[in-house]
């Protein structure tokens, strides 16, 4: 399903699930399994820099990046899928 989103570019995939950005939005979507996380960043480049981790949680803890990022509330995107 993920594989086939409209505008989202994939910057990083592993079996678990992978990490989206849509250039257009300046988001961030983290997909691990059944999870759905969106984050929102200020300036999408310096995600970069980021080590790309299965858990969201030590992400944060890992970059000093978290006080950029505001994770919002899971909700159902599906209007973004084919």
């Amino acid at each position: 399903m993920v594989e086939k989103a409209l505008c989202w570019e994939e910057i990083f995939v592993n079996e678990q699930g992978g990490i989206y950005q849509c250039i257009s939005q300046r988001k961030i979507v983290f997909v691990f399994q059944d999870k759905v996380e969106y984050l929102r960043i200020n300036d999408f480049f310096r995600l970069q820099k980021l080590v790309a981790t299965i858990d969201v949680e030590k992400m944060l803890l890992a970059t000093s990046l978290s006080s950029e990022i505001e994770i919002l509330s899971p909700i159902f995107f599906e209007h973004f899928f084919i």
